[in-house]
């Protein structure tokens, strides 16, 4: 599988960069920084560009995006009605690129997102642990 990871601003190619610190040399993950410059049909245009340059087959491309219903994923759309691409996914994130990375299964990283996200916790000391001694 090969993804084309795209957001607004830089964030997607960053992601990458720092997924290939966590798990090492990743070869099938694209980046896709959106400035705003271009319309629908630009980014879509690029999409293909990447798609065409890295000799890439559509059917085997997945699209993850930042934000459903922003630019990048609406070209993304638009380019699977053309070229039935894989899938897209949205809201993603750096773990998600991580899990992909180490071949964890697309549909599970998503669906498991609130395991993975959300408050951390940190119980308060009530002042009654042990203290050490000197």
């Amino acid at each position: 599988m090969n993804y084309i990871v795209s957001s607004h601003g830089e964030y997607a190619i960053e992601a990458i960069k720092s997924c290939g610190m966590i798990t090492g040399k990743i070869d099938n993950f694209y980046g896709y920084a959106f400035d705003g410059e271009k319309n629908i049909q630009g980014v879509e245009h690029d999409y293909e560009e990447i798609i065409k340059n890295k000799k890439l087959d559509y059917k085997d491309v997945t699209i993850l995006t930042d934000l459903k219903s922003g630019t990048p994923n609406n070209a993304a759309i638009m380019l699977s009605a053309k070229h039935s691409i894989k899938d897209i996914y949205t809201g993603t994130s750096l773990s998600d690129l991580v899990f992909l990375a180490m071949g964890e299964n697309i549909d599970s990283v998503f669906q498991s997102k609130l395991d993975y996200s959300g408050k951390v916790v940190i119980e308060e000391s009530n002042g009654n642990d042990e203290e050490e001694e000197d």
